[in-house]
């Protein structure tokens, strides 16, 4: 994500990429089939960390703010490389 400055008070919506590769799935083997691929729906469990910093009168006083954020999600096969939304799946810690 590139810095980017908003003003107080105000929200903003981010769109981010999310890649994985050689992910273990356990307990997930059941949902693949001979040819490799899932023929049902695998829930995946996300956790990360936001971060953040403020410059505040300037750059005199920086205070950083983190939130710890976990979502659980359903994988849809038939709708791999689509968007998902997290907005109703997550919970902050």
């Amino acid at each position: 994500i590139k810095n980017f400055y908003q003003r107080r008070r105000s929200e903003r919506t981010l769109s981010v990429p999310l890649q994985g590769d050689r992910v273990p799935l356990y307990g997930a083997a059941s949902a693949f089939t001979t040819s490799g691929q899932p023929d049902h729906n695998i829930p995946v469990n996300l956790s990360f960390v936001v971060r953040s910093k403020a410059f505040v009168l300037g750059r005199l006083v920086r205070p950083r703010f983190s939130i710890e954020v976990q979502c659980s999600v359903v994988m849809d096969p038939t709708k791999l490389g689509t968007s998902v939304s997290l907005h109703s799946s997550c919970q902050l810690l």
